[in-house]
């Protein structure tokens, strides 16, 4: 049985922890204390107390889940403990269930949780799921490409709906190295830095190094990051990027390396000027580099946000 404390079920019916505890304490909603004497609510039994008394839990409408996914997933949610939530993405993500995804996407958002928490602990481990199992054979190539596909779709609905902050006058290019073709972690990464104010060029995967630096001498962006996955010819990638490392100095532009096997290879062999393991780790660099304030955390109703 899953149980809140009264900061969680204050959360998760939108009110103070104080109206939660005087709730309690009047008998409207059944709660347990604890030897310390703190209260903890089922969350079945906040959810029934907001159907009886008309109130919607905060979030908006939860996505179509089965009674123990949907307290699973509020439970990972208001606890938090996202890693519940990331198990309930790669279910849908195995199914290819682009709208189940894209919903449970929205719901999370609508939480107020932040886009780069969402793809650091929600969507990376589930991809990396995803993998694993493609490795061990437990699901068909078909299978695996098909939950990418789910994940890009999900994602690119989800942009819309993300709140971004003014224009901060700076300019990146998002592109995947030669030979790399997953994308879905840059995209996260964009999509962030869009959040942030930048204006984003999403060049995408399999990006030829000569098209880099043709492209950044185009436009002179502040910042490119680059994504790689796969583990390639070191030789090779070491001298992609000692070319592209050459433009970008000679512009004055920021060079930031992620991606699942990128933090196998050193910044210097990378020739770049961090490598973020993280989308997380990444804008922090990011704002250290340009001495960017994080800014207030989203609040209110109507939240909108845009691998």
């Amino acid at each position: 049985m899953t149980h809140l404390s009264s900061e969680q079920a204050a959360r998760v019916l939108d009110v103070t922890v104080s109206t939660i505890k005087r709730w309690a304490d009047e008998g409207l909603i059944a709660c347990v204390k604890t030897p310390g004497g703190h209260r903890k609510f089922e969350l079945t039994e906040i959810a029934r107390f907001a159907e009886g008394h008309g109130m919607r839990l905060s979030g908006g409408t939860p996505p179509p889940l089965s009674e123990h996914q949907l307290e699973q997933l509020q439970f990972g949610i208001h606890a938090p403990n996202y890693h519940r939530v990331a198990d309930l993405f790669l279910e849908e993500a195995l199914q290819g269930d682009r709208e189940g995804l894209y919903q449970l996407l929205l719901y999370v958002t609508k939480h107020h949780i932040r886009f780069a928490t969402i793809a650091d602990e929600i969507i990376r481990p589930a991809l990396a799921r995803v993998g694993e199992e493609w490795h061990q054979g437990s699901i068909e190539v078909a299978q695996e490409h098909e939950a990418s596909a789910a994940i890009t779709e999900a994602m690119i609905r989800l942009a819309p709906e993300l709140l971004k902050k003014k224009p901060n006058g700076l300019t990146a290019v998002c592109a995947c190295v030669e030979g790399e073709d997953h994308e879905i972690g840059l995209r996260s990464m964009a999509y962030a830095l869009e959040l942030e104010g930048w204006t984003v060029h999403f060049v995408g995967a399999d990006t030829p190094f000569e098209t880099l630096v043709s492209f950044a001498k185009a436009i002179k962006p502040h910042l490119i990051c680059l994504s790689l996955a796969l583990t390639r010819n070191r030789k090779e990638l070491a001298q992609g990027m000692a070319m592209i490392s050459r433009a970008t100095r000679s512009l004055g532009t920021k060079l930031l390396v992620g991606g699942y096997r990128a933090d196998s290879f050193s910044a210097k062999e990378l020739h770049c000027d961090h490598i973020g393991t993280t989308i997380g780790d990444g804008l922090a660099y990011v704002r250290d580099a340009f001495g960017l304030k994080p800014g207030p955390k989203p609040k209110g109703a109507g939240l909108r946000v845009s691998r």
